[in-house]
């Protein structure tokens, strides 16, 4: 009996102070059950889609099931922890559910004070490493490939990536990569090199992220976008759920002049040759190398995400060459794309794109006018649509994912003579002018701390044939990734 009253009262006093404690500090009974139609639930599966919530796979985690306030706290915990990897977007739902699950944080001995976590990371330097083994094969004459005049072209490359980040203060931070790669086959030029690619700093400013230096200025669409090192620039990122991104940069190599003349096409009556708008045409030929590394490209994007499953974006890439005379301008794109992942597993995207920049036609060494030396197609466009299935994650042995997609640019919508192949290092994303076909791709992690990926393309040429005179566009890879 003395027992029973005792466990009794025992249980009271505890009741007691528990409600005291909830209703001193005002907040709801940490072991509640979160409403189902809270948007916490969306937040929350936001960051477990950009993977800054460990434990958790695209799919693990889809608010379906009603969970504890104090479960809902634990995952904004970890979070927390990666809050160095989120963009606007994702930093802006971390600091609102952090705010909303203060008391359960801090009871989880989770200090939540923006000032204080950040001091306390101050003078951390983070050092990470990658790398890379690759092998491709191509059926055309893109730059890097051990013979630019034979239908069958290959290369085995080598690339090693050193990784630096440190905090500058609560708000700054400053970033390197230092990248070696070298290619085995026959490959030149960019294909081997040693070099600074990134070095720049970062941080908010009225209301702006903003970005200098030598970066990493990325697009929402990988295909008809931009995504490159070794470029100095500087750039904002203004807004939330609708941002906008700014950018102005140029290559980081050394200087280099071109002279070209110019000579209108004319028919045997000496009469203009005209494009298919009435412009008339001009045949272009280069008197030295051709090496855009010293001009100014300007970059725009506007990208909104109406849900964590669902964003588009839209962009604009142009870079006016100075001496090319009556020719204007050589890179003027723009494209609009979208990324839809709804669906446990499944990731559905799309890009479409148009190179606006006047046609710039071209001589071969006979002195005739040839596509194969230049484009000649006016405003040519691009697109592309992929469809994904699961995802690799280097963390965990036996996750795999794949992806059927098809590509269309034609001639001149991605012009390696006017960008010296800026983008041809991304074999994914590589061989996006004068190309159509579809694509298969698969990504395995094998060994934790790596992934396995290979790929393939049946593609053909759009706009007449290559280099080697065939239409031959067929290009497969395989590459094996560590991460240390």
């Amino acid at each position: 009996m003395k027992k029973s009253l005792t466990l009794a009262l025992a249980v009271m006093f505890g009741c007691s102070v528990a409600g005291t404690a909830f209703a001193a500090t005002g907040t709801e009974n940490p072991f509640t059950t979160v409403p189902s139609n809270h948007w916490a639930y969306p937040a929350v599966t936001q960051l477990v889609k950009a993977g800054l919530i460990d434990g958790y796979n695209d799919g693990d985690f889809r608010g379906d099931r009603a969970i504890t306030r104090y479960e809902m706290a634990s995952l904004v915990a970890k979070a927390m922890t990666h809050v160095d990897k989120a963009d606007a977007a994702d930093k802006a739902a971390i600091d609102k559910l952090s705010a909303e699950y203060a008391n359960e944080l801090n009871n989880l001995g989770v200090r939540v004070k923006t000032l204080e976590k950040k001091v306390n990371a101050l003078g951390k330097i983070t050092i990470g490493g990658e790398l890379r083994i690759r092998y491709d094969y191509a059926g055309d004459g893109v730059s890097g490939f051990s013979d630019a005049n034979s239908d069958k072209r290959k290369n085995g490359q080598e690339r090693f990536r050193l990784n630096m980040s440190a905090p500058l203060d609560d708000n700054w931070k400053v970033s390197a990569r230092y990248e070696s790669q070298a290619a085995k086959y026959g490959g030149s030029g960019s294909d081997n090199l040693n070099v600074l690619a990134r070095a720049y700093v970062e941080g908010d400013v009225a209301g702006m992220h903003v970005l200098a230096g030598r970066g990493n200025f990325k697009t929402f669409n990988a295909y008809t976008g931009w995504d490159k090192d070794n470029w100095d620039g500087a750039g904002v990122t203004i807004g939330n759920k609708l941002t906008l991104d700014m950018y102005a940069m140029k290559h980081g190599g050394t200087n280099s002049t071109t002279t070209y003349t110019t000579t209108a096409v004319v028919d045997s009556s000496g009469n203009p040759v005209l494009d298919k708008n009435g412009n008339p045409t001009y045949t272009t030929k280069s008197t030295s190398a051709f090496k855009q590394v010293n001009t100014w490209y300007k970059l725009s994007q506007l990208k909104y995400s109406f849900s964590p499953d669902f964003t588009m974006a839209a962009q604009w890439l142009k870079n006016p060459v100075e001496d090319r005379g009556i020719t204007g301008g050589s890179y003027d794109t723009i494209g609009i794309g979208f990324k839809y992942s709804g669906i446990k597993n499944i990731t559905l995207s799309a890009e479409y794109a148009k190179n606006r920049a006047t046609k710039i036609m071209g001589t071969d060494a006979a002195g005739t006018l040839s596509s194969k030396v230049a484009t000649t197609n006016d405003k040519p466009v691009g697109y592309e649509i992929k469809l994904d299935y699961g995802k690799a994650d280097k963390s965990k042995v036996g996750t795999w994912g794949s992806w059927v997609g098809y590509r269309y640019a034609e001639d001149g919508f991605d012009r390696s003579d006017v960008t010296t192949g800026f983008r041809h290092d991304n074999a994914k994303a590589a061989r996006m002018n004068n190309i159509k076909g579809v694509e298969v791709g698969l990504d395995y992690t094998f060994i934790k701390n790596t992934k396995f990926q290979a790929f393939y393309i049946a593609g053909k040429a759009v706009n007449g044939n290559d280099i080697a005179g065939t239409d031959n566009k067929h290009m497969t890879y395989a590459q094996m990734e560590l991460f240390f």
